[in-house]
């Protein structure tokens, strides 16, 4: 029987490691790993990652792009993103599988082809047998474990990317009057386990349609912000600014109900600009 010796993965990037874990959750969100056809005929193969956010993120785009050594791409849908390939994707996909949770296993399945690329006989027959694999397991449910309590400060880095990357922060009035604090996070319904994992530390409800949709407001709210708001980056402004309205709300007597609207409503317009941000940035050189 012929053994063949593993290729060495790349070392990954020097990163803390709630660095990796908050880049793990955001990744989780908005990320795609892969295994591409390349070269003449798409007879060869490179490993891929991808991540698209709206063009208002650039800064984030930029950040990820100085991290990671990636390339900002421009996408004909008006998205921007990093891309990479090769050798620089598997660095990207080793430093943050430790903390994946939904993409796990199709990073695991791309390291592995990577380690064990055969010989020129059969390395297409392998690689469209993996190809095939990470198709399947994108559309499939993912059976999630639950967090591990009291949560590390790891984990809340992680719950701090994937709020980035497929949350919001608010501060509306659902009943016309009073103001509170709301976070919102939605999903595919393959990954709904996901979102029942945030619900069993924090409260809230999950809704079930075509996608998934977790809500929580108030203390609740208010607990969760608490905890990733220091490892927070796109969101770092709406956290803070809804922390403080928590605080000052409590602080206003019952019956000055008239000033605790006024005072919501502040918090509210500040909160929904910076929702509704446009970019100002300068953006460089890109692929397309």
């Amino acid at each position: 029987m012929i053994t063949r010796e593993l290729r060495q993965l790349p070392e990954p990037f020097n990163l803390s490691e709630t660095e990796k874990a908050y880049w793990a959750g955001f990744f989780d969100a908005d990320a795609s790993v892969g295994i591409d056809h390349t070269g003449y005929g798409g007879k060869n193969f490179s490993p891929r990652f991808h991540c698209a956010l709206q063009l208002a993120d650039i800064a984030q785009v930029e950040k990820m792009s100085e991290i990671f050594d990636s390339a900002i791409i421009n996408r004909k849908d008006g998205c921007i993103g990093v891309r990479s390939s090769g050798d620089k994707a598997i660095k990207i996909i080793n430093t943050v599988v430790p903390y994946l949770r939904i993409k796990e296993t199709e990073a695991r399945v791309v390291l592995v082809w990577y380690q064990r690329y055969p010989t020129e006989e059969s390395k297409s027959k392998f690689s469209e047998d993996c190809h095939e694999v990470l198709i399947s397991l994108r559309q499939a449910e993912r059976d999630l474990p639950s967090f591990e309590q009291p949560l590390s400060e790891e984990w809340k880095a992680y719950l701090a990317g994937y709020v980035e990357g497929d949350g919001s922060i608010t501060i509306p009035a659902p009943d016309g009057r009073y103001f509170v604090v709301r976070v919102q996070v939605g999903a595919h319904s393959s990954v709904v386990k996901q979102l029942y994992s945030i619900k069993e530390l924090y409260g809230g409800t999950v809704s079930l349609n075509r996608y998934a949709h977790y809500s929580l407001s108030g203390e609740k709210a208010v607990n969760l912000l608490q905890d990733i708001s220091p490892y927070l980056i796109l969101k770092e402004r709406q956290a803070a600014l809804a922390l403080e309205f928590h605080q000052v709300r409590k602080s206003t007597p019952n019956h000055r109900d008239g000033k605790k609207k006024s005072i919501g409503e502040v918090y509210h317009s500040l909160v929904s600009d910076l929702n509704q941000r446009k970019s100002t940035t300068n953006i460089k050189p890109v692929l397309s």
